[in-house]
């Protein structure tokens, strides 16, 4: 049976803020050698203002190994405009807490993905909702990875998953525009990638 190597790559883009109406880059991927990859963005808003329209994250590819001419879009993903909701958590959330106490829950759904933005921001996270009992607390599906201790919990997230097919590029990078619309808000986004390197 034939074997499948895979890498986890550095980040191409650590967690980041991105002010209203700028725009920010990742890092760029070397991929001649690799064959085919998963790439993981994620966004938060980072203020319950309404943005005009969603923030606009561009994956791109080029075919040549250096020169900013070549890049060309290969996957656009737009983020939705409605206002988030936000609050500090009461206390400390500690690593593995499931049930997140608020004494409003307006604006939480299940389904919904929250981000803990953390006073270290590589300790924030994201994670999905999947019960709310009404200004009482929300439930995660999975226990927190970090301690939140006043952390600040924002809604209206977005985790996209995106397949790449790598056998044709040279390189890639992950762009983030958020200057989308007449009105913008600041954000949080990350972009990280596993590759598939080899079948022996």
């Amino acid at each position: 049976m034939a074997t499948l190597t895979k890498t986890i790559q550095a980040e191409l883009k650590a967690i980041s803020a991105v002010a209203a109406g700028a725009i920010d880059k990742s890092s760029e991927l070397a991929v001649a050698t690799h064959l085919a990859a998963l790439l993981f963005i994620d966004f938060a808003p980072d203020g319950t203002g309404t943005p005009t329209v969603g923030t606009k994250v561009l994956v791109q590819a080029s075919e040549k190994v250096s020169g900013d001419d070549t890049w060309r879009d290969v996957d656009v993903r737009q983020t939705g405009a409605a206002a988030a909701n936000s609050s500090a958590v009461d206390g400390t959330e500690n690593a593995g807490a499931t049930v997140i106490e608020e004494s409003a829950t307006t604006g939480i759904a299940v389904d919904e993905i929250v981000f803990f933005k953390n006073g270290t921001l590589g300790n924030s996270e994201w994670s999905r909702v999947w019960k709310v009992t009404t200004n009482t607390s929300f439930e995660l599906v999975d226990g927190l990875t970090n301690a939140q201790t006043g952390s600040t919990w924002f809604s209206k997230c977005f985790q996209f998953v995106v397949p790449l097919d790598l056998t044709a590029i040279k390189r890639l990078r992950v762009v983030c525009l958020n200057n989308m619309g007449a009105t913008n808000i600041a954000i949080h986004w990350r972009a990280a990638i596993i590759t598939a390197d080899s079948i022996g």
